[in-house]
């Protein structure tokens, strides 16, 4: 019995070095085995984005206007869908540039707009004032758009702008262009030609 009971002292023992035991000692608790370990993607580094910079249109050098006066007309022209170029064709042409009063006080500012024709047009648009040069380029832009928007051509329209569009018609039935419309198209063509 003696070696019964040794034997049973060495299994003892060794099961105390050989197996591990738990270091708590809850009943009944099921472990469960970890989750497979899934590979991480590497992060892409966050690169901050730089808002866009809007760059104001560069100021021509090349015509007497300064700055602020060419954003004033540039943002009319935007507004009305027409060419910068173009409307600085006719400012030269009708005051070379100059905010003036001319025709003996009928006609007003670089456009030379005048105002007992267009009282419906500056009221829609907010005008009061044509000796302003936003609203003289407003209004002045808005007839112009709306001569081209009748769909016979710049010319036609250049001589409606100058003389109305009875004016324009008689010159597309004698087939004539006037020295007015040669000269803005002229000059329109020197301006996108130069580089500023």
């Amino acid at each position: 019995m003696h070696r019964v009971f040794g034997v049973f002292w060495v299994v003892a023992i060794l099961a105390i070095m050989f197996c591990p035991m738990p270091d708590t000692e809850e009943p009944n608790v099921v472990t469960t085995p970890p989750a497979p370990v899934k590979p991480v993607k590497p992060v892409k580094p966050v690169v901050p984005v730089e808002p866009e910079v809007v760059q104001p249109t560069p100021v021509r050098e090349d015509i007497p206007l300064d700055a602020e006066t060419q954003m004033l007309l540039e943002q009319a022209c935007d507004e009305t869908g027409i060419l910068f170029e173009l409307a600085l064709s006719v400012i030269w042409q009708e005051t070379n540039f100059q905010n003036v009063v001319g025709d003996g006080g009928d006609s007003i500012g670089y456009m030379q707009v005048q105002p007992r024709w267009h009282r419906d047009r500056m009221e829609r648009l907010g005008v009061s004032d044509l000796a302003d040069p936003y609203g003289n380029f407003l209004v002045g832009c808005d007839y112009l758009a709306e001569m081209i928007g009748k769909g016979r051509g710049l010319e036609w329209a250049l001589h409606a702008y100058n003389g109305g569009p009875t004016y324009a018609n008689n010159m597309a039935k004698a087939e004539k262009v006037s020295q007015y419309a040669r000269d803005v198209l002229n000059y329109m063509n020197v301006l996108n030609m130069e580089e500023f």
